[in-house]
């Protein structure tokens, strides 16, 4: 619940006077704190804190919300420990995927917990897996299932699913002049290349490694719209195997062969210790790693 995750920052800032050491305490980037207050002190009509770049008070507004706030999670708190024991888990859950993860690995990890929670509903959200990450450090979402680079990311713990590799793929019917192993010719050959996040960061990180720069004839967020340019003559694409393995356009492309190891990441599924004080998130989580 979004208003309580607001509460709870707020109640651990009143705490501190910190804004830096709430942030990283509460595991959230400093500027979502510090829009979370703005946003509790434009709801409340009141100012919260006065703050200036040395110290961080309570106003008199603020302490008269403290209580409030106080009041209001001690009767949550008990509403939950409360609701263990007289029936089944109900709530709501929200998960954020990209469209590829929502086809083929969501509908097996969940099914345990959908059998033991069926009161609990599943808010499934799909985007560009360069958003994974930054969703879930803003409390935009519950859980995700994001790349990451073998190990969590900092502030979040983080479960792997799979690991999974990078190729490059052609139009099928397209000629291309990209060698088996590193040749000068590389340089030449237009790419399409993820525009953002950990998959741009891979795929920087390998040409250097191999001494290429890439002449990059395009950029996509989306790893499925990397594989429609190839389609349009736009390059060779570099896309997670799983993507094109998924693709309804598979049958049109051509993996490449290479010499050299291509670049990997894992697939894990990774949530804010925070969050695992709501019972729905924490029993999805529980299901996911046992």
């Amino acid at each position: 619940m979004r208003t309580l995750d607001d509460l709870r920052l707020f109640e651990h800032l009143a705490r501190t006077l910190h804004f830096g050491r709430s942030a990283a305490e509460c595991h959230v980037t400093p500027s979502t704190l510090s829009r979370t207050i703005t946003r509790l002190e434009s709801e409340t009509g009141s100012r919260l804190f006065d703050r200036d770049r040395r110290s961080v008070a309570l106003t008199a507004d603020g302490a008269r919300f403290l209580d409030f706030t106080s009041t209001v999670l001690t009767a949550w708190e008990g509403f939950v420990d409360t609701g263990h024991d007289s029936g089944p888990m109900t709530g709501t859950v929200s998960l954020f995927c990209t469209v590829t993860a929502s086809q083929t690995l969501v509908p097996s990890i969940l099914r345990r917990f959908r059998e033991s929670y069926p009161g609990v509903d599943l808010d499934i959200q799909t985007g560009y897996a360069a958003e994974a990450i930054q969703r879930l450090v803003d409390g935009a979402v519950d859980v995700s299932i994001a790349a990451i680079p073998g190990r969590a990311p900092r502030g979040l713990l983080a479960h792997t699913l799979t690991s999974m590799p990078f190729v490059l793929v052609k139009a099928a019917d397209a000629g291309c002049d990209l060698t088996r192993t590193v040749s000068p010719s590389w340089g030449t050959v237009p790419f399409v290349l993820p525009a953002t996040g950990l998959a741009r960061t891979l795929v920087d990180r390998w040409f250097r490694r191999l001494r290429v720069k890439p002449t990059v004839a395009a950029e996509a967020n989306g790893h499925e719209a990397i594989l429609s340019l190839v389609l349009l003559g736009s390059g060779v694409g570099f896309v997670p195997e799983l993507v094109v393995r998924q693709s309804t356009l598979a049958d049109r492309l051509e993996v490449l062969s290479v010499a050299e190891p291509m670049p990997s990441f894992d697939i894990a599924v990774c949530i804010r210790p925070d969050n695992l004080e709501r019972p729905p998130t924490r029993a999805l989580w529980e299901s996911l790693t046992a």
